[in-house]
């Protein structure tokens, strides 16, 4: 039997089931809200995995979220949480995995919410070296997040909060964290399509969900930087984080957040908060 040193301490690979794995990025994460016990936007999450699940042919049997999430609640003694859920293939320690076998495990933060709060994010920048492919795969919450640690890099070398990333097309496609949406003046509301190559994120699905429930007019379009100025509103939304008003992206400051407060808003009344 081989050992191996895992972070000074001998062991056997049998005992980080995942590791070799994950050396491939052969994985992915989802990341999600708990409050009072209870899993905000569970049937997205659940409906993200499941699709991720199928597309990376990982194979889980008899896996329920919503168990697994609150036994690791109720064994950190926590009602209001921060979850992270991650999923890895087992088997092979080369590129071709001997078989589609899969293990998770699930990580809890208490950074004391107890509902989405309204957060701002004062200037944004727009990546001038990393790019994003237009790629389906990029829908995905990889575990390998190395271009977005990357731009965070750069982001913090420029002194921004955070990134807008462009497509290989030169096309708005998210920021460092989140999914992106424009009003314009006609209160319209925009956000990059996932064929941009976009994270298919549940905060994104449960925004435009809302939207339309609303009575607003939302469309989905590939957006180029040069219409940003065009815009009197920009927001980001995030699973972990909620929705965060954008005050000014590269030269251009914007007036509005009244979509901002409204999505967040209607995000606790839909998850029962309020």
């Amino acid at each position: 039997m081989p050992y191996i040193n895992y972070n000074g301490l001998i062991t056997t690979p049998e005992q980080i089931a995942g590791i070799n794995r994950l050396k491939y990025g052969d994985g992915f994460f989802d990341t999600l809200r708990v409050f009072n016990k209870k899993i905000s936007l569970l049937p997205y999450h659940e409906r993200r995995i499941t699709e991720s699940i199928s597309i990376l042919h990982i194979e889980f049997k008899n896996f329920n979220l919503r168990d697994e999430v609150l036994k690791t609640i109720e064994a950190n003694q926590l009602k209001h949480a921060r979850v992270r859920v991650q999923f890895c293939r087992t088997a092979g320690n080369r590129y071709l995995p001997e078989n589609n076998s899969s293990i998770f495990w699930i990580e809890t933060e208490d950074d004391y919410l107890t509902s989405y709060e309204l957060k701002k994010v004062s200037c944004v920048g727009i990546s001038k070296k990393y790019y994003k492919s237009k790629h389906f795969l990029n829908n995905i919450k990889s575990s390998s997040a190395l271009l977005h640690v990357m731009a965070a890099l750069e982001a913090k070398q420029m002194g921004w909060e955070d990134l807008i990333l462009l497509n290989e097309e030169g096309l708005v496609c998210e920021t460092i964290h989140s999914n992106i949406f424009f009003v314009n003046e006609k209160d319209e509301v925009v956000t990059p399509p996932l064929n941009s190559g976009c994270l298919a994120g549940v905060m994104r699905a449960a925004t435009i969900d809302i939207l339309k429930s609303e009575g607003c007019c939302i469309e989905e379009r590939n957006i180029h930087p040069n219409e940003i100025p065009n815009f009197k509103e920009a927001f980001s939304t995030n699973a972990g984080s909620g929705i965060s008003q954008i005050a000014q992206i590269a030269d251009t400051f914007f007036k509005s957040n009244l979509f901002s407060i409204k999505i967040c808003h209607a995000l606790n009344k839909k998850i029962d908060i309020l």
